[in-house]
């Protein structure tokens, strides 16, 4: 999901989530959570940040016993509380969720960031603006310090991308990848398809057209149309090819089992878990690479092979 999708799953849960009460956490795969909410009955919020993915969701996942020690603590502060706010950053793949839970003691808000972008996802948890814990090991992110945002991209918002913008976007590069470098919340696929209709509309200029495509795709996040397209496994919340759903949530829910049924979000996970163990081995090969890019030592193991610094070194030919 991009800003855009983001931001209509968002808006169409709101009503829902907030003012929700926390029953329960489960964690049916590394990088993947759903809370049991009580609102108007029995709801299920589905968050998986490695696959860039946040929405209600009625898929019946297994749950692993007992729970990881990261679970546990999520429960420790959210479950009984209630969801006050839920909120995205702009137009940034970033949720913010604020959960309040009442004891003798007080009023206990905790906020749970969530941040949708991919391999490098995380789930961190914030009590007064101080990380109490995170899913995944981050600089950003260390447990009792203040916790620092992703960095701006400092992109156009797309309300306000005028017809002149784009065409100076598109003057040496007409391709889907100039309007994800320069317009906020637009990603891969929203911005092939933008193009692809703007092209197709040989009565106007590209700029115009894709000004019109861009327009038509942010008044669909807060009324949205919502189709599941089963031949590329696309959900939309805007006017594409496929079958209309009753709510994104439900076209969200057919790609999600789609994705279980072929393995992807299996490959996804394998992925996202091996991160800090590539960025702790890139680590061990900088420390012993020169300025020259020359190795300082490429260790051997016990039995004389390379070891995993040195063939790290002599698979890539350079320290990192």
């Amino acid at each position: 999901m991009d800003g855009v999708a983001i931001a209509a799953a968002i808006g169409e849960m709101k009503e829902i989530v907030q003012g929700s009460v926390v029953r329960s956490i489960h964690q049916p795969a590394p990088t993947r959570f759903v809370w049991q909410l009580f609102s108007r009955g029995t709801q299920r919020l589905f968050i998986a940040p490695s696959e860039a993915t946040i929405h209600l969701t009625k898929h019946d996942f297994a749950y692993p016993k007992p729970p990881s020690p990261f679970t546990m603590l999520m429960r420790k502060h959210l479950r009984g509380g209630r969801i006050v706010g839920i909120s995205q950053e702009g137009w940034e793949r970033v949720v913010r969720i604020t959960v309040e839970k009442r004891s003798l003691a007080g009023v206990h808000r905790v906020q749970v960031i969530v941040e949708l972008v991919g391999v490098r996802g995380n789930l961190i948890l914030v009590h007064d603006d101080t990380v109490i814990a995170s899913l995944r090991p981050d600089p950003r992110a260390i447990p009792g310090r203040a916790y620092g945002p992703l960095p701006g991209q400092e992109k156009m918002d797309p309300r306000k991308a005028s017809e002149e913008f784009i065409e100076q976007i598109l003057a040496n590069d007409e391709s889907p990848r100039a309007l994800m470098r320069a317009i906020d919340g637009i990603g891969r696929e929203t911005a092939r398809i933008i193009i692809e209709r703007a092209r197709s509309d040989q009565g106007t200029s590209l700029a115009a057209g894709v000004k019109r495509e861009l327009e038509t795709v942010v008044s669909h996040v807060a009324d949205p149309i919502c189709v599941y397209d089963e031949e590329t496994n696309i959900a939309s919340f805007f006017r594409c090819d496929g079958e209309e759903c009753e709510s994104y949530a439900d076209a969200l829910d057919r790609r999600l089992e789609e994705r279980e049924e072929t393995g992807e979000a299996a490959r996804e996970a394998r992925r996202a878990q091996s991160q800090p163990e590539r960025s702790k081995t890139d680590a061990r090969v900088k420390k012993r690479v020169g300025k020259a890019g020359v190795p300082r030592r490429i260790p051997r193991g016990k039995n004389g092979d390379w070891g995993e610094v040195g063939t790290a070194f002599l698979l890539t030919g350079r320290g990192a």
